[in-house]
């Protein structure tokens, strides 16, 4: 079992709209996962509007406002104006990116 506690590292962020409970998710995860000395801030409107382009189409998917291909999307896409990419959690190491192919697999 994974037990290192990273709770120190991530800073709470609310919802700023009442359905981007992905975007908030995303924001935190950037913003000090998993290590704190490489925060990465990025606004939920841009997290948001990447959780959408990466959202499925699926019309089993409709229901969602932000799916786990969506978050995992938007978590592992390329740079937006010039910063650095959303990305780290790629790579076999990545506890996170496996839990999210394991939910991708049983969304599809």
């Amino acid at each position: 079992m994974y037990t290192k506690d990273v709770s120190a590292n991530v800073p709470l962020y609310g919802q700023e709209m009442c359905f981007w409970c992905g975007a908030s998710s995303a924001q935190m995860s950037r913003n000090g996962y998993p290590n704190a000395a490489d925060r990465l801030f990025y606004t939920q409107l841009d997290l948001w509007n990447s959780i959408q382009v990466n959202n499925s189409t699926a019309p089993a998917d409709a229901g969602w406002a932000t799916d786990p291909h969506g978050l995992q999307g938007c978590l592992q896409s390329g740079r937006e104006s010039g910063r650095r990419p959303l990305g780290g959690i790629h790579g076999p190491e990545s506890r996170l990116s496996s839990l999210l192919d394991a939910l991708l697999d049983e969304s599809s």
